[in-house]
């Protein structure tokens, strides 16, 4: 059973990877510092922290997962993968696509996200670097459709 998030387990999850952040910044920015690792070090954890089963600590099948990783997305005839997808009683509500913190988000980035959640049927798809986190509507495949940036 995933661990109930209260304020306060978020607060001290929350503050235990800025820290780590803070601590290890060079090595998180460096080339090296792959994808993968950013989901397993801090997105994984930062999700956890929220409430979202990111583990499938609850054991249920595919397509009753909270949060699924790494699934097929089926656009303009091509498959693609969405790095995250969030789940809410079953529905899809909303995908993530991390990218290597080294790499600076652009236009099609934005557009891979966008796709992937506009395929989806998502109301919006959360873009995340170390540094860069971006909510994107899919409503408008364009990458210059509003987004918020923090």
């Amino acid at each position: 059973m995933a661990a109930v998030a209260t304020f306060e387990s978020f607060q001290h999850e929350l503050s235990r990877l800025v820290d780590k952040f803070d601590r290890d910044y060079p090595q998180f920015v460096a080339s090296t510092y792959n994808e993968a690792t950013l989901r397993n070090e801090f997105l994984d954890p930062f999700f956890r922290a929220l409430g979202w089963d990111v583990g499938n600590i609850n054991g249920l099948i595919h397509t009753e997962r909270e949060v699924d990783i790494e699934v097929q997305t089926a656009t303009s005839g091509r498959q693609t993968r969405a790095d995250y997808v969030f789940r809410i009683s079953r529905v899809e509500r909303f995908t993530c696509e991390a990218k290597k913190p080294a790499e600076a988000l652009n236009d099609r980035h934005i557009y891979q996200a966008k796709r992937d959640a506009f395929a989806r049927s998502v109301p919006f798809a959360i873009q995340v670097t170390s540094t860069i986190h971006k909510i994107n509507s899919p409503n408008h495949i364009s990458p210059l459709t509003p987004q918020l940036e923090f």
